[in-house]
């Protein structure tokens, strides 16, 4: 993996796995249950990239008013382009709904959950996410 496919990986893998700033008093196993959203105990690439859209939007909706405008969106990192693919309305902001719609959103929120499927059966169970989160630690000490 590249340098920047390293970055990428964990940035995005620090928003479900715990490695960056969190909702306060929530847990590792809590923010996976969460993920999985039918609680059968595994997390499917669409249950992992809803749930990572979800706290990303949390996080780019700065003033927490439902939306996010191109400016909280380029203030997160994000760029105006891949602005214009998410808001498949210009209406000038993007909704959840938007962002969990749009491919390029779930593409690149997805970009690390085949790297935490370990035995490639197309789901991540919770020992798979730990070993994943304990792998991306080590990446980045």
């Amino acid at each position: 993996m590249t340098s920047k496919g390293l970055l990428l990986a964990v940035g995005f893998a620090s928003l479900l796995l715990g490695c960056a700033s969190k909702p306060k008093n929530t847990t590792f196993a809590e923010r996976f249950q969460k993920a999985d959203v039918n609680a059968d105990g595994k997390v499917t690439q669409k249950e992992y990239g809803y749930s990572m859209i979800e706290e990303a939007f949390l996080r780019y909706d700065q003033n927490k008013d439902g939306s996010v405008t191109l400016e909280e969106f380029v203030a997160y990192g994000g760029s105006p382009a891949s602005f214009k693919q998410i808001d498949k309305d210009a209406s000038g902001s993007i909704t959840l709904e938007e962002a969990k719609s749009a491919k390029i959103a779930l593409d690149t929120m997805t970009v690390n959950f085949y790297a935490a499927d370990v035995d490639k059966d197309g789901y991540v169970t919770f020992e798979e996410a730990l070993e994943y989160r304990q792998k991306v630690r080590d990446a980045v000490r």
